[in-house]
């Protein structure tokens, strides 16, 4: 499954979520019938975070808005608000798994970035001196 096509802000809660996160970050098989509930289980959430601690070696922050009327939860990667990347959702567990899209999402970018310097200019034609 290409991650470009999943949008971590809108994604939500499901079994397609859950079977994502295991087979790219726990490199799990391709089969929903057997994936824990990432998106849905707080104690699976729970293990997302770790494991994208562990994988990107960044300081994941996990908390609740403030606000009142809307119960609101958030997933922060990085230590300054200025520079960190926030995701919201209805969910602790499905705000960690939005991040966690986004992080990979962004690590497949570096990687693609990476191979394409590491590729020589495409060739042209040779056009020699004309008489």
């Amino acid at each position: 499954m290409d991650l470009s096509s999943i949008d971590p802000f809108k994604v939500e809660a499901s079994p397609f979520l859950d079977n994502i996160i295991h087979q790219h970050l726990f490199a799990g098989a391709e089969n929903e019938a057997d994936c824990p509930s990432y998106s849905s289980r707080r104690q699976n959430g729970l293990q997302v975070a770790d494991a994208l601690e562990a994988l990107f070696g960044i300081s994941i922050r996990l908390g609740r808005l403030r606000v009142k009327e809307h119960k609101m939860y958030f997933a922060r990667a990085g230590r300054e608000k200025e520079s960190a990347t926030e995701i919201l959702a209805v969910s602790l567990s499905l705000a960690i798994c939005r991040l966690a899209i986004l992080l990979m999402q962004r690590k497949d970018e570096q990687q693609q970035l990476r191979q394409d310097r590491n590729q020589p200019p495409p060739s042209l034609p040779y056009r020699g001196w004309e008489d």
